[in-house]
């Protein structure tokens, strides 16, 4: 189904979608606006006249003390999802080509100021 003219409950089934796939390959994600501890792959899905769609993209290291005292003595979370990756922009290019071989179409958003965005346009 392409997303450009999806009706909310299509949206809400594309979203689904993603997570199933993220979860089928263990990688750990949120919804915005609550962010976990540790790393994980925020997916929102966005209803408004401005943008329709899902959005992907690596959360911050950590929201919590304990987690952001880890992540600055060298502890990026979820080593074993990040593999030999080793930064935003090939994270999100490794779970776009993770999608996209479970028929979830991605492209950049198109964001400077979230350069590591990507969106869903169609769910095959």
């Amino acid at each position: 189904m392409s997303l450009q003219s999806a009706s909310y409950q299509e949206l809400k089934k594309a979203k689904a979608a993603v997570v199933a796939c993220l979860d089928k390959a263990g990688i750990p994600w949120c919804s915005d606006p609550v962010w976990p501890d540790h790393r994980a792959v925020s997916v929102s899905l966005e209803n408004d006249d401005d943008f329709r769609g899902i959005l992907f993209y690596w959360t911050p290291p950590a929201r919590g003390a304990a987690a952001r005292a880890a992540y600055n003595a060298g502890d990026r979370g979820y080593p074993e999802v990040m593999g030999d990756i080793g930064s935003d922009s090939e994270a999100i290019e490794w779970i776009g080509r993770l999608l996209a071989e479970a028929g979830i179409v991605t492209e950049d958003y198109g964001d400077r100021m979230s350069p590591d965005t990507l969106y869903v346009v169609e769910v095959r």
